[in-house]
């Protein structure tokens, strides 16, 4: 179980009486990625903390336990606290938690738990102590009224619902988060917000808040946000969640923290990819056809893939935006400081944690098999006849058969995640394919 070292307690203690907090919200996920929430009054928090935890029903929460094994505890991890206004004169603040078992063991079908052990294993792999995974999601998203109406004409940045993304802003920087820049996106009422990244376990953290933050605000306007993957039928853009990521070392500040100080992606030898990051897409593109089932998670998913922005094309190129992986220009002055590549397949209906821990996955398994990724390729793949290249799979139910076979994923999720996902997603196909759709009765109602 989390055991608290006092002086950690001691200035978690003085922030939440300097800021005068309240009650404490104890968030985690499910493995769909899911946000959970247990609120205690402030005297529980302070009790949690001299204790084991935070007991709940791990039965009640999906793909976590079965009734008869159902305890299980929520440890809040301290560096996550965030304050955040109730609209009321309750001051509340969130806490990251990680889950454990009555045994005092981590969980191991706990999604945050699982990207931990990932990293652990970047480390052990690179040999480098100091070795950390960034990322920088583009969560996309819709803002609709009325239920399926987008609330706005707009297009590619358009100045529209500038109050709406500045109001998401404002609290995303109250509780901690920064944003990088936010602007209208293609579809009719379509929005990109941009965190600033960081290591993947906080952006994580950060993307499951982002999320929240969104639809708190679009239902306090009277609006609704969803993060779906395809919302329309036809050419509508649907929306991503585009990865920008790459591997660096850390080194500490003079505040106590830690920053980046080396980009393991660049050689400057090369002026260019080092091998680790050429590697990386390698290991990526290998197994890109079972991650998208964790990726690209639901039944709707593969209605967005193969159109603009959500290329499915197993090529990685400069600057190309049609290419399953893309290489970002540089600035002439970065000296390789941001080298990084994107992945452009997920969409924001994946779990944060579990997609970034799949990306590192494969990435690791590239590196240490030396996975070449093959020549980079600067065509348009949505213009060309491209059927003698290898595209993702075209449903969930493929992408599943592919991660059945997947062994480098299936022991990063581990058993028990790995089990409970599939289940759930075979489960979420048999809803799918016994339900009769608007489209098929318009279809076959005189047949």
């Amino acid at each position: 179980m989390q055991v608290y070292q006092q002086k950690d307690v001691d200035a978690i203690s003085a922030r939440l009486s300097e800021d005068n907090i309240r009650r404490v919200s104890l968030w985690s996920t499910d493995i769909g990625g899911a946000l959970k929430e247990k609120s205690v009054p402030i005297q529980e928090f302070y009790r949690i903390l001299g204790g084991s935890g935070s007991s709940f029903d791990g039965s009640s929460v999906e793909g976590f336990a079965r009734i008869n094994e159902s305890d299980m505890f929520l440890c809040p991890d301290l560096s996550t606290y965030a304050p955040y206004p109730t609209g009321g004169s309750l001051k509340k603040a969130r806490f990251m938690c990680d889950v454990y078992t009555p045994s005092g063991e981590p969980f191991g079908g706990s999604p945050r738990y699982i990207l931990k052990k990932m990293i652990a294993e970047m480390k052990k792999t690179l040999g480098n102590e100091n070795a950390a995974f960034y990322v920088a999601p583009e969560l996309e998203f819709y803002l609709l009224k009325d239920g399926r109406i987008p609330c706005d004409s707009g297009g590619y940045f358009d100045v529209v619902q500038d109050d709406f993304c500045d109001q998401c802003v404002i609290l995303l920087n109250q509780m901690g988060i920064e944003d990088e820049a936010y602007h209208h996106e293609v579809g009719k009422g379509q929005f990109e917000i941009d965190i600033v990244y960081g290591d993947a376990l906080r952006i994580s953290d950060n993307a499951i808040t982002f999320k929240w933050v969104v639809k708190t605000v679009a239902k306090k306007a009277g609006l609704e946000a969803t993060f779906m993957p395809k919302p329309f039928s036809g050419e509508i853009a649907g929306s991503g969640a585009h990865y920008h990521v790459n591997i660096v070392t850390e080194k500490d500040t003079a505040d106590g923290g830690r920053k980046k100080d080396k980009n393991l992606f660049y050689d400057k030898r090369k002026k260019g990819f080092s091998n680790i990051a050429l590697y990386s897409i390698g290991g990526l593109l290998e197994h890109a056809k079972a991650g998208s089932a964790i990726w690209c998670p639901t039944v709707n998913s593969y209605k967005r893939l193969g159109k603009s922005e959500a290329p499915k094309y197993f090529v990685w190129g400069p600057d190309n935006r049609s290419a399953l992986i893309r290489v970002p220009s540089l600035r002439p002055d970065d000296g390789g400081k941001s080298l990084r590549f994107e992945i452009r397949c997920p969409d924001p209906s994946s779990n944060p944690y579990l997609a970034t821990a799949v990306m590192l996955a494969c990435m690791l398994d590239g590196i240490k098999n030396k996975i070449k990724p093959g020549e980079s390729v600067n065509r348009n793949m949505f213009r060309e006849n491209s059927n003698n290249i290898e595209t993702l799979p075209d449903s969930l139910e493929q992408a599943l058969n592919y991660l059945e076979q997947d062994e480098v994923i299936k022991n990063a999720l581990g058993k028990h995640c790995f089990n409970e996902f599939v289940n759930l997603k075979r489960k979420e196909l048999d809803d799918f394919n016994s339900n009769v759709t608007s489209w098929e009765i318009d279809h076959y109602r005189n047949v």
